[in-house]
């Protein structure tokens, strides 16, 4: 079973070829669908008044080609991002604990030898 799905992105194909023609020729390909793009251009701006029969019939064809279909918008993007920050250094301030005047506050000072920062970060773009 593979853990990745390749698309063709519909542009790469002759503007003349339908969709039947492009979701077979993208199947007999070895790709496993083809990446739709709604853009500036007129025809491909009208995909999104589309009418339930006309999205119904690209669905049926989808089913009779045995290939899928991704939706592209090209202003939009959603960028997941994991960081791992480790430092490097010992961040701990050893004097601080000399310094404090309060008894009960330099013991907890004191309670640790070594502060290092290790954190993991998700950051979830919308653009």
């Amino acid at each position: 079973m593979k853990r990745y799905a390749i698309g063709l992105y519909e542009k790469a194909m002759p503007p003349s070829m339908d969709w039947r023609e492009k979701l077979t020729f993208a199947k007999e390909a070895g790709y496993d669908y083809v990446e739709m793009s709604v853009d500036e251009t007129d025809g491909r701006l009208a995909r999104l008044d589309w009418t339930a029969e006309e999205r119904l019939e690209l669905v049926r064809t989808m089913v009779e080609v045995g290939l899928g279909c991704d939706y592209y918008l090209p202003f939009f993007k959603f960028i997941p991002e994991l960081k791992f920050c480790f430092s490097l250094s010992d961040v701990f301030e050893k004097k601080h604990a000399d310094e404090l005047t309060d008894a009960t506050k330099q013991a907890f000072a004191r309670s640790i030898d070594a502060a290092y920062s290790k954190m993991v970060v998700l950051t979830l773009y919308f653009e």
